[in-house]
């Protein structure tokens, strides 16, 4: 049996029962917040990880439902008083899905507010809200829609989209990709920017290096389409441009034998480390030790990976998919690549590492990052969105007054 924190339904009396309280100050009884989050590693747990700390200030009682060998259940575990849940790892459909149901049908019940986020736990809470009757209190983040990866998701998200009280998008291209697909309705989008801890994530004291050296964090999976980096680099070095330009590959995943078979095809090797999974305590670090840093996905909310380099001050080669024209901007924080062109990922690698380029760009980054994506102002904007909800049940639980009389 998997491990499991505070998972059974509280007893009248039990500090930790569900409150009936809409305030989060002094002197209130503290709502219950469940936030709930399937991948095991990478954005998505870190950006839960960053709303923990806030809701405890904020006085919320805190429980998360998230796999044990997620990088978010020892995060949580740091917290005194936070209780944990575990919910499936399997990222495709499961019979382990109906235990995770299950497990989350009390759970969502007794909450006050509960926010899934990514595409299996989001759909997971936004059913047991329906089955419970608690869509009134229940909130989507889809960290990039599961229709982008499997078009025939599409009609899911439209039926699971009438189950939540609110549908935050990383991105305003994330909330008009939704809306097209007809999932949802206006009012219910509510578009709140991924946010990145400024002071973990700074520049450092060091300047760009003037190597050629780039790095890319993610998993190591179709999505982030390597194999256009990998044709990149052997691009720019067998035609001379840059005969002694390096790839870091930061993270594990599916792919990982097949892109090293590919590096060997193409003679490039020596050129390219695959890191694998590291601790987010290095990735700073990593990411100081690059000229550019590169970020080849399919397809993209708004990428958490690409925040953490712009706050750290470096240029970003991109693809110029999604919401990321919302994050580099072409020619001033970095570069947007097309689709799978690896010529022009080899170009605009190439124009980023001429001159000092890298140092205008990487000085332009940061100081957007701190303009526009800092954790601070995501943690208030997803705070005050939980408050409206307890604010607007409140008012719907109040009898009504007839003013005729």
């Amino acid at each position: 049996m998997q491990p499991e924190d505070n998972a059974g339904v509280p007893a009248p009396g039990d500090p930790r029962r569900p409150s009936t309280s809409t305030g989060t100050g002094t002197g209130a009884t503290r709502p219950t917040l469940l936030f709930v989050a399937q991948p095991i590693e990478a954005g998505v747990p870190h950006h839960v990880r960053d709303l923990i700390p806030a809701a405890l200030d904020d006085g919320w009682r805190v429980e998360v439902a998230c796999p044990p060998v997620s990088v978010l259940w020892s995060a949580a575990g740091a917290h005194p008083g936070v209780a944990r849940h575990p919910i499936s790892a399997a990222r495709a459909p499961s019979p382990a899905d109906a235990r995770s149901l299950a497990r989350l049908l009390p759970l969502v019940e007794r909450a006050d507010v509960v926010h899934g986020h990514s595409a299996k736990a989001g759909l997971l809470v936004r059913l047991a809200a329906k089955l419970t009757g608690r869509t009134d209190r229940c909130v989507f983040t889809p960290h990039g829609w599961s229709f982008w990866a499997y078009p025939a998701f599409r009609p899911v998200e439209r039926v699971a989209a009438r189950w939540a009280t609110a549908i935050v998008a990383v991105s305003a291209h994330e909330r008009d990709a939704g809306l097209d697909a007809g999932v949802g309705r206006r009012d219910q989008f509510v578009v709140i920017p991924n946010g990145i801890d400024l002071g973990r994530f700074s520049p450092g004291p060091n300047p760009i290096p003037d190597t050629e050296h780039l790095v890319m964090v993610g998993r190591l999976a179709a999505q982030r389409r390597h194999e256009v980096l990998l044709d990149a680099v052997a691009r720019l070095r067998q035609d001379g441009r840059r005969p002694n330009i390096t790839l870091e590959l930061v993270g594990d995943g599916p792919r990982r034998h097949e892109l090293e078979a590919q590096a060997a095809a193409l003679g490039i090797t020596d050129a390219v480390t695959f890191a694998g999974d590291r601790p987010a305590t290095e990735v700073a670090g990593r990411l100081r030790r690059a000229a550019c840093v590169v970020h080849s996905t399919h397809y993209e909310g708004a990428s958490i990976g690409v925040l953490e380099a712009l706050a750290c001050g470096r240029p970003v080669v991109a693809s110029a998919v999604g919401g990321m024209d919302e994050l580099v901007v072409a020619g001033v924080t970095g570069e947007l690549c097309p689709g799978g062109d690896s010529a022009a990922w080899a170009s605009a690698i190439d124009r980023v590492l001429t001159g000092d380029r890298r140092h205008v760009m990487g000085a332009a980054a940061r100081q957007r990052a701190e303009q526009r994506f800092s954790v601070d102002t995501m943690r208030a904007a997803t705070l005050g969105l939980y408050r409206r909800i307890l604010t607007q049940r409140s008012e719907a639980a109040q009898p009504a007054v007839d003013l005729g009389r």
